[in-house]
């Protein structure tokens, strides 16, 4: 039996129902099919019945043309349907597949509408958003693939670098085939970006991919090619020959490639580059991958160049140079335990005026050694070495001490070395009150002392609530760091200095108390921004405070009221609280949407699922 003509029955009576039954009166495309049903009819007379119902759906007045069709529709179908046949012939084999190791997030549109549109516009704010979202697991969800591809070109460069470095590697294989499809060898730094992606992917399947984009790519494309090279031996004399390269951005991606490849030929430029005028590129290279050989070599040449300085045995001409050569050396061997590397930091500090002296007859001012001490001090409270901590706790108890750029590791020494009533005591003077007039210039001894409390301010900053900078410089090298503990006697200060941004951070140290929630309760009244107010409703769903709940709607309708137009994102952290509402008090949210403008409604129901 012709299973054929039945199909095309089917869709003639499909386009007849599309363009209307009164139109099928005659219609020459159906009547060519009546002869062949006719015939496949003396054998099948289902064929007949069909070839009758063609027929009455040609000859059919218009009134009666919707139900004749409709029941050639019918029968069509019914016959189709029961003579369709499943499978296909061959060997069954497994498909091939990617595991992305990805598992549902579970989350509603909602939730995700105010991540994609920071994925795929553009506006200030984005960045938070993406990175809160990266850390809480977000990416997991499929559905937000297609727009992290797009965030490759975003014009924000950060937000591309995050998107290709750390969130589109976790769908790993999965995403090689839609990655490739879009690279562009003339692309741009979108285009470089992918690249990398495909090679941290799967650097085998890359290597042809790396070679082509090497040989023609653009100039951007052509620069991460380099830096994806160094795993085969072959590779060697193509980055020797890059290395000198006029343009610099292809010497550093030489030499960041050189530096993976662990070749005793490649350690060599490299150290030739860095006693060379190519420090600048090279030594990215080298914080990146500090192989053995290149730290000794650090090491040693800082010990040369310091007791250089120091002996004023270098011009004047060179002697800027030299320093900030030197500074740069001591930024890769920070955190090395060698016993050599922690003898010339200590005798850098320990000889810190003798060596001022000598820069300054080279004509170097103060204030660029600053820089190099800063980086000495850091890398002394990363050693781990205890004699170097109570070195740095001995500095900042030191008249000077706000010299030091690196106060805040000197202050860190102190609680890591003392017991927390002793640091108090010795610190707690530093402390004043916030400056109210800032009219005027501060003499030499008041500037001291509001450098003191504000350098002691950040770090209770970093300690408390891990937001600041140079906090998370301390967490990334310092596990003892978060171990700190606090003398009772700071938030007593902080709360009769009325030093509202130290209330918050060491009411969070100290948890939920009686003082702490009146203190929290006083700093929301004062709050004179959006970023304070949000910094203390936040400390206050951390601590589970009753009044917290209350707070954010209060919050949430004054923003309502001042919206400008604003972007969901523009909301983000604030609204970000809602998701930290306790669920019985989940509905008292619920019910508060309905009177807010659609933006912000949208956003805060996406917190509540």
């Amino acid at each position: 039996m012709s299973i054929a003509v039945l199909t095309q029955v089917a869709d003639e009576a499909r386009r007849l129902a599309i363009a209307g039954s009164q139109l099928a009166k005659g219609d020459f495309r159906l009547q060519k099919l009546v002869p062949p049903l006719k015939a496949a009819g003396t054998k099948a007379p289902v064929f007949a019945t069909v070839a009758e119902c063609a027929e009455a759906v040609i000859s059919a007045s218009e009134k009666e043309s919707a139900a004749a069709l409709l029941e050639l529709s019918t029968l069509v179908g019914a016959v189709l349907y029961t003579q369709g046949t499943t499978g296909a012939d061959g060997r069954i084999a497994d498909l091939k597949n990617k595991d992305l190791g990805i598992h549902s997030t579970r989350a509603t549109a909602r939730v995700l509408a105010p991540l994609v549109e920071a994925l795929t516009t553009s506006g200030s704010g984005r960045l938070e958003t993406i990175r809160d979202a990266h850390q809480r697991g977000a990416f997991q969800d499929l559905r937000l693939v297609q727009p992290a591809l797009k965030a490759l070109d975003d014009v924000y460069p950060e937000i591309g670098e995050l998107v290709a470095d750390e969130i589109l590697p976790i769908y790993g294989g999965g995403i090689y085939t839609a990655v490739r499809d879009d690279f562009d060898l003339k692309g741009k730094v979108g285009h470089a970006r992918r690249l990398r992606l495909l090679h941290k992917i799967d650097p085998a399947s890359t290597r042809n991919i790396v070679l082509k984009a090497f040989e023609s790519g653009s100039k951007e494309v052509k620069v991460a090619a380099i830096a994806c090279l160094g795993n085969s031996d072959d590779d060697l004399p193509i980055l020797k020959e890059q290395a000198s390269a006029k343009n610099k951005e292809v010497r550093a991606a030489a030499y960041e490639a050189l530096a993976t490849t662990g070749s005793a030929e490649g350690a060599e430029l490299i150290k030739t580059a860095l006693v060379g005028n190519d420090i600048d590129q090279a030594i990215c290279a080298v914080r990146r991958n500090p192989s053995a050989s290149l730290r000794t070599f650090l090491i040693d040449e800082s010990c040369a160049r310091f007791d250089a300085l120091i002996a004023g045995e270098v011009g004047k001409k060179d002697a800027d140079a030299e320093l900030n050569r030197l500074h740069k050396f001591v930024q890769c061997i920070s955190g090395s335990t060698d016993p050599k590397a922690v003898k010339l930091l200590r005798k850098i500090v320990e000889q810190k005026d003798e060596f001022e002296t000598s820069l300054k007859q080279a004509g170097i001012s103060r204030l660029k050694t600053e820089g190099l001490f800063a980086g000495v001090i850091y890398a002394l409270l990363h050693s781990g070495d205890t004699a170097s901590r109570k070195l740095l706790a001995d500095l900042a108890l030191a008249p000077d001490c706000t010299d030091f750029e690196g106060l805040n590791a000197c202050i860190a020494a102190i609680f890591l070395t003392c017991k927390p009533p002793e640091a108090f005591e010795k610190l707690s003077g530093w402390l004043v009150p916030p400056a109210t007039d800032r009219t005027g210039r501060a003499n030499k001894t008041e500037s001291n002392r509001r450098a003191k409390s504000s350098t002691l301010e950040e770090f209770f900053q970093a300690l408390c609530t891990n937001r600041r900078y140079f906090g998370y410089r301390l967490n990334a090298s310092i596990e003892e760091f978060g171990k700190i503990t606090l003398d009772r006697g700071w938030l007593e200060l902080a709360i009769s200095l009325k030093n509202d941004e130290l209330i918050v951070a060491i009411a969070l140290h100290f948890g939920k108390t009686e003082q702490a929630t009146i203190a929290l309760l006083d700093v929301l009244d004062r709050a004179s921004t959006e970023h304070e107010q949000e910094c203390v409703l936040n400390a206050m769903f951390t601590l589970n405070m009753a009044e917290a709940t209350d707070k954010l709607i209060e919050a949430i309708n004054q923003r309502a009221r001042n919206a400008k137009g604003k972007r969901s994102y523009g909301y983000y952290d604030l609204l970000r609280l809602v998701e930290a509402v306790p669920q019985a008090e989940k509905k008292r949210i619920e019910e508060l949407i309905p009177t807010l403008p659609d933006d912000i409604a949208d956003a805060v129901s996406s917190y509540l699922v």
